[in-house]
C-alpha cells in the first residue's frame, strides 16, 4: 500500500495483474480472489496467475499470497494454463498480448523504462488529485443539499404553525359570534346548567 495525498493506493503487482484481468473479463476482481470456483472465475485467476509469473520475478508462495492461495494452487493453475497454451497457441498470443497492456501499469520497480515510470507517476497523482477533487465537490453537494432541505423543512414548518394559529383564532372569533348572535348558552353555562339537575 502507498499514500498519495491521503489516499490508499494497492500497489500490489500481483493484485494490479489480477485487477487488470478481472477488468479485461468483466469480472469483479473480488471474485477472482474469493473462492468461487466457476468457469467465469477460475479461468481469469489462472491467468492472473500466469501473468504473474511470467511478467514478476516473484515466486509462487508469494504470488499465492496474493490470491490468498497457497503456492501449490499457483503451480497447478501456471501449469494448466501452459497446458492451454500448448493445445491452442494462439491462446498464448492473446496471453502475451495481455502481458504488455499490463506491464505499464505496474509499479515503477517492476518497469524500467524511466518515460513509463514518469508517466506512470504522473497518472497516479493525477487520478489522486481527481478524486480528492470529486470527493470534495460531492461533499460540499451534498452539504448543500442538506442546508437547503432543512431551510425548506423550517420554512413550512413555520407557515404551518401560522396558519394552525390563524385557525385557532379564527374558530375562536366564530364561536363568539355564534354564542353572542344566538344567544345560545356557552359551554360553562351548559356544564352549570347540567350540574344543576
Amino acid at each position: 500500500m502507498s499514500t498519495v495525498l491521503d489516499t490508499q493506493v494497492d500497489i500490489d503487482p500481483v493484485r494490479i495483474i489480477a485487477g487488470e484481468v478481472a477488468r479485461l473479463h468483466g469480472v469483479p476482481l473480488g471474485e477472482i480472489l474469493s473462492r468461487t470456483q466457476s468457469r467465469t472465475v477460475w479461468k481469469p485467476r489462472r491467468e492472473g496467475m500466469y501473468l504473474a509469473k511470467s511478467i514478476t520475478d516473484f515466486t509462487f508462495r508469494r504470488i499465492g499470497e496474493s490470491f490468498d492461495r497457497d503456492h501449490a494452487t499457483v503451480l497447478v493453475a501456471i501449469d494448466k494454463v501452459e497446458a492451454d497454451i500448448a493445445e491452442d497457441p494462439r491462446y498464448g498470443r492473446v496471453l502475451d498480448d495481455m502481458a504488455e497492456s499490463i506491464k505499464p501499469l505496474l509499479p515503477v520497480t517492476l518497469n524500467s523504462d524511466p518515460a513509463q515510470q514518469s508517466r506512470l507517476t504522473a497518472a497516479i497523482a493525477d487520478a489522486a488529485a481527481t478524486l480528492a477533487a470529486r470527493i470534495e465537490a460531492a461533499n460540499q453537494a451534498y452539504s448543500t443539499e442538506i442546508q437547503s432541505a432543512r431551510e425548506a423543512f423550517e420554512t413550512r414548518m413555520a407557515r404551518l404553525g401560522q396558519r394552525i394559529d390563524e385557525q385557532g383564532r379564527q374558530t375562536a372569533a366564530l364561536t363568539q359570534r355564534l354564542s353572542s348572535s344566538h344567544d345560545m348558552p356557552t359551554t360553562a353555562q351548559l356544564s352549570k346548567g347540567s350540574n344543576d339537575e
